[in-house]
């Protein structure tokens, strides 16, 4: 088994209302040179090694984000 890490994300145009209430939060606690914050999910996909490129993006895809306000990033060991 191998694992696959993936984080979904809010896509750039839609608003983020979690991430702007953490913005608030820490301008307000004294960290005001933090510009924004977006939130997102992070998921750890167990599966086998012999599971192909295309069958992860298609679970990526299709259960883990919403692909009309989401995306989605497989991240490699380079990314992590």
């Amino acid at each position: 088994m191998k694992k696959i890490p993936v984080i979904v994300t809010l896509k750039e145009e839609v608003s983020d209302p979690e991430g702007t209430v953490i913005t608030h939060s820490l301008h307000s606690t004294g960290h005001t040179s933090i510009q924004s914050v977006r939130c997102g999910k992070y998921f750890e996909l167990e599966v086998p090694e012999d599971m192909n490129q295309e069958e992860i993006e298609a679970v990526c895809r299709d259960v883990l984000s919403n692909p009309v306000i989401e995306e989605y990033r497989i991240l490699t060991e380079e990314k992590i």
